[in-house]
């Protein structure tokens, strides 16, 4: 997943499904801390997560988890 930040487009993260297990969890944060050298994973839990989620677009506008690869080229840092 490409997510624009400091780094820019070129920043790396992960993201484990809702549905993994915690080995498979285990096996896609060492290979993001060992092969892409860095920190960014996370993953979900769809049911702890839900009501906490739930506030979101009403604070941060619809699509807020949602960013094109278009508005990452011309995000300027």
């Amino acid at each position: 997943m490409r997510t624009p930040g400091p780094e820019g487009c070129g920043a790396f993260g992960m993201v484990a499904g809702t549905r993994a297990t915690t080995e498979v969890r285990y096996a896609a944060q060492k290979f993001a801390r060992a092969v892409k050298i860095t920190g960014h994973m996370d993953s979900r839990d769809r049911t702890r997560h839900t009501p906490r989620a739930a506030g979101l677009p009403a604070a941060l506008g619809p699509g807020w988890a949602a960013t094109s690869s278009g508005t990452c080229r011309t995000m300027r840092a």
